[in-house]
């Protein structure tokens, strides 16, 4: 009796709710009178299940959930056999906030959900409109909630296009207007007609993303960020012409180039972009001799392409003290590579991959490039069989080593691994191998002397490659060193993998030489 007097009690409780709103996920529960039973209400033994008792507060946190984490449709939590969840559903206003526009709706999901609201179609945790009927039944459904929307290939019947951008861009939806995608083509000639719908404000505008033709990016993103103060985070082109005096720069985190290959829009606004957390698809010879000073507080991830004769200037002009990860390039060029004059300082990073295929020397820059934090080393360098690795230079902290040469000389190799000590995963690899006999032997015997001269004494993994086609050489010979290093160490050696040149071009023989037991 008791057990049963308290169900009732909570059953009650949960049906005592006549209106509520949660703030942050805008929703609205409507006052439920109390009706006769639906079809659609759960049996009466499923009435005081957990799941039919748990508070509309809790059960709206887990739509949104389902929604927003996951990525499930709201529209299938409308088709669930349960009326409460079906009301609960439709009264979240954040659940139905995401809205994608497009010519069409029939390559996305339909669902038929019967009523007034007929048939409905999704993508993902987006509402699908292909029209405007569509589009006003979806920004009712979302009440006041800010708005992502996504606009997907409108190229086709421009009036109905329009229509809906003019419904979506203007009063009062400018002010719900939160991230705005833009993909695919666009229909020519209606940049400038977009531009007459839009109002001059749009405050609650975060993001913006215009992967789309060069006539929109261009009309549309000087309009946006003149309108919208509050933008943290761009993916578009940006105008060569741009009047970089509209916009506040320095409020900007998240920076994507798209098509962008002039330098000199990033030149006018790199000394502006003090708060950046992300900076992506910056054009080849950035930075250059007309690269400001500029300190990139907060970046912690970049990748760069500059020229061998003046990048080692232009690089110092850049700071990066929370950098982890650098991926430079050298790229190819006919002019000399300039040796830097001092040390680029980048005390953070942990992660450095350096590019040059086509660059002899380049090595030369690796003292002028001060790393105390160093964990992975990555290079990919044009070497000849004279060239050393500098003996000034020492990775004390490197544990993951991964070099690619055409023609490297042994000694430079065996020089790499004294001067990281740490190394325990290590990665060999010469192009284009089978021309030419890789020597491996002095490396081989390295790895069996002990004591002070014992090379990286903490390796547990070494890879030798030969490029897509292996090795050629004296393998017996080779083979019969390498089986001496496995069992010298075999308390630390987990995997010592060869690629040999197979019978067969681009079908090499891949060898392991530790056999562990199973």
């Amino acid at each position: 009796m008791d057990s049963e007097a308290s169900i009732t009690e909570d059953k009650q409780s949960t049906d005592g709710v006549v209106e509520r709103t949660i703030s942050n996920t805008h929703t609205v529960i409507p006052h439920a009178a109390p009706s006769a039973p639906s079809p659609n209400e759960p049996p009466p033994f499923l009435a005081v299940a957990p799941i039919n008792r748990l508070p509309v507060e809790l059960l709206a946190c887990i739509f949104e959930f389902v929604v927003a984490d996951e990525g499930e449709s709201p529209w299938k939590l409308v088709l669930v056999n349960n009326r409460r969840w079906r009301e609960t559903a439709l009264g979240i206003q954040s659940l139905w906030a995401r809205i994608l526009i497009t010519s069409s709706s029939r390559y996305f999901t339909m669902h038929e959900i019967g009523g007034k609201i007929g048939i409905v179609w999704s993508q993902g945790n987006m509402q699908v409109c292909s029209n405007v009927d569509e589009l006003n039944e979806a920004l009712i459904r979302s009440g006041t909630a800010l708005l992502d929307i996504l606009i997907y290939h409108p190229k086709n019947n421009v009036d109905k296009a329009l229509a809906m951008y003019r419904k979506l861009l203007g009063q009062p939806n400018n002010g719900r207007l939160q991230k705005l995608y833009i993909h695919g083509g666009t229909m020519e000639n209606t940049g400038n007609q977009m531009t007459t719908y839009m109002e001059s404000s749009y405050p609650a505008l975060t993001t913006i993303e215009l992967e789309t033709s060069h006539e929109w990016g261009d009309v549309l993103l000087p309009r946006f960020l003149k309108a919208a103060s509050s933008v943290r985070s761009i993916r578009s082109q940006i105008p060569r012409d741009l009047d970089i005096s509209i916009f506040e720069w320095s409020h900007l985190q998240s920076l994507h180039l798209i098509r962008t290959t002039d330098t000199q829009v990033l030149n006018r606004i790199c000394n502006k972009l003090q708060r950046l957390h992300t900076l992506n698809g910056i054009p080849k010879d950035w930075p250059n001799d007309l690269t400001p000073a500029t300190a990139f507080n907060l970046l912690t991830a970049i990748k760069l392409a500059v020229h061998p004769s003046y990048g080692p200037h232009a690089l110092h002009q850049l700071s990066f003290p929370s950098l982890t990860r650098l991926d430079l390039e050298i790229m190819s060029r006919p002019q000399p590579i300039a040796i830097p004059s001092s040390v680029w300082k980048l005390p953070s990073l942990t992660e450095f991959s350096l590019e040059a295929r086509h660059i002899p020397g380049v090595s030369q820059w690796l003292p002028f490039i001060d790393m105390p934090r160093l964990q992975r080393l990555h290079l990919e360098i044009q070497a000849d069989h004279s060239e050393r690795f500098p003996p000034s230079v020492h990775y004390p902290n490197v544990q993951f080593l991964y070099i690619v040469a055409s023609s490297l000389a042994e000694s430079y190799f065996i020089d790499l691994l004294e001067a990281s000590p740490s190394a325990s995963v290590v990665t060999l690899s010469y192009r284009n191998a089978v021309y030419h006999n890789v020597s491996v032997g002095n490396l081989l015997i390295r790895l069996l002397q002990t004591g002070s001269k014992m090379l990286c004494p903490n390796m547990t993994a070494i890879s030798i490659k030969g490029g897509d086609m292996g090795m050629t050489g004296a393998r017996e010979s080779l083979e019969a060193l390498i089986r001496r290093v496995v069992e010298y160490r075999v308390k630390q050696l987990e995997s010592f993998t060869v690629t040999w040149a197979g019978k067969m071009m681009f079908n090499p023989d891949i060898v392991e030489y530790v056999q562990r037991a199973s």
